[in-house]
């Protein structure tokens, strides 16, 4: 079912074929590299080489990185050609995409972009745009996984490399931007198990520790086991295939999903707020008719029609948890959404009658060939096909999260933002009714090593990995 909806998602979106990109900048700045995008093709003359891909979709991401030639970026001129110190210059930038569409037609989508420039290094720090930021930090990583070299140096470069680029982001704003005690910024996450509150950051840049921590912990980045330590019965983990497969969906990662596919996001579904998990139709508020009196566009009719668009069902979320084993209690029932699969985690403790409304439990008693290979589990035992009931409450809403998901996006927008459908996948814990065994074991292991605050054998917990963070500021000093 799951791979029929990725093949339905792929034929039907909007797609254009045989597709060039190019950048230019205007005086001042210049297209330095783009970051796993496509074939560059430069012709050595210009100073902004164009990418050829094959195709492109809705929510193809193109990364750039930009540089400053000498002299910098010119002042603006006034009527009579003098330059307007007291104004910070315009920085603009023109895309032209050059594609051809389903019906055989050459298509042009060009797009001009203008941004005031500013003298002030908080001011910098403070518009960053922090998926754009996450995005530009995964493929400069994995440009070094793309270099010449040994495979396992290349890994640990790259990994230093996240951790390099955290450490310097906040020692510049530190340093240069005001980012000390007296800084009003003072909102980060903070490990509750440091006892003590970090050096303050911007609101743009509160998630980049953890961002950078998820990264090198994920199955793109994170430390393989040495040859000498592999046992022959040792299964790799990550193996070749699944690195590859995140690597591949991680070259192509956009601003809306680059930190879900690094970062967790768990949810407790049993005791969540009775309208969480239903769908909601927002409605236009009129507030004593006061909308009538304003307008954007000088047109009340086209504003209405504008607004009333945009307002599209959607199913309201439970708030998250942070994803630790701490959080995984025996009694609780817990959605883990990593970007790629959906686990339900069920635990022990819960009670019989929670599992009849929200599980739907076929038994079958036939031989399953793969069972004693994959799971080493006698043939002749009873396997259960495990699914999530949509005639209970709970069940329904369940579905819903699970939906609202998958399509992260409004329910009526048909365009996907995640990189594939994920599958959803049953958990039953250990020594929990309707526990299969070693699949659950193997399940549940899967799972945990997706909660990436913990500390595990790959990385630092999430309070090591701030002191870790500190300690190298310190050293910068």
């Amino acid at each position: 079912m799951v791979s029929y909806k990725n093949e339905r998602q792929l034929v039907t979106m909007p797609t254009g074929y045989d597709a060039v990109f190019k950048l230019r900048c205007s005086d001042g700045l210049e297209v330095k590299n783009y970051l796993n995008s496509g074939s560059i093709l430069d012709d050595g003359i210009t100073s902004s080489p164009a990418i050829e891909l094959p195709c492109v979709y809705p929510n193809t991401c193109f990364a750039v990185e930009l540089g400053y030639k000498i002299g910098g970026i010119p002042y603006d001129l006034d009527q009579y050609g003098r330059r307007v110190e007291k104004i910070d210059p315009m920085a603009y930038f023109q895309s032209a995409l050059l594609y051809t569409d389903s019906f055989g037609r050459r298509r042009v989508r060009v797009t001009t972009l203008g941004l005031r420039t500013s003298k002030s290094v908080s001011s910098i720090f403070n518009a960053c745009d922090f998926g754009v930021l996450t995005t530009l930090l995964t493929r400069q990583a994995m440009n070094k996984l793309l270099q010449d070299g040994i495979e396992g140096a290349l890994l640990h470069h790259a990994r230093n490399d996240i951790l390099n680029s955290c450490v310097k982001t906040m020692f510049n704003y530190r340093k240069y931007a005001g980012g000390g005690a007296s800084s009003r910024f003072n909102n980060c996450p903070t490990p509750i198990s440091t006892g003590r509150t970090p050096w303050n950051i911007p609101e743009s840049l509160k998630f980049l520790p953890l961002f950078c921590l998820s990264l090198r912990k994920s199955k793109m980045f994170c430390a393989s086991m040495s040859r000498d330590s592999l046992q022959s019965t040792t299964k790799p983990s990550p193996s070749a295939d699944e690195r590859a497969y995140r690597l591949f969906h991680g070259s192509s990662n956009n601003p809306t999903t680059s930190m879900l596919c690094v970062h967790p996001t768990l949810v407790r579904i049993d005791n969540m707020h009775p309208s969480s998990g239903e769908i909601l139709h927002p409605t236009i508020d009129y507030g004593n008719n006061q909308y009538h009196h304003q307008s954007v566009y000088g047109n009340v009719e086209h504003d209405e029609a504008c607004l009333k668009s945009s307002l599209c069902p959607y199913v309201h979320m439970p708030n998250p948890i942070p994803p630790t084993v701490a959080s995984l209690t025996d009694d609780g029932i817990f959605i883990l959404d990593d970007g790629f699969s959906i686990y339900l985690f069920i635990g022990k403790d819960v009670n019989e009658e929670a599992r009849k409304d929200l599980l739907n439990v076929d038994y079958d008693t036939s031989l399953l060939s793969t069972s004693s290979e994959m799971y080493n589990t006698s043939q002749q035992q009873k396997c259960n096909s495990i699914s999530i009931s949509t005639s209970s409450d709970l069940g329904r809403k369940v579905m819903n999260i699970i939906f609202q998901s998958r399509v992260y996006s409004s329910m009526t927008d048909s365009t996907m933002q995640r990189p594939t459908v994920a599958p959803i996948v049953v958990v039953i814990g250990r020594g929990g009714y309707e526990h299969r065994g070693e699949l659950d074991v193997m399940l549940e292991n899967e799972m945990i090593d997706n909660l990436v605050e913990d500390s595990s054998t790959k990385d630092k917990s999430y309070a090591d990995f701030w002191m870790a963070i500190e300690q190298r500021i310190k050293n910068f000093s």
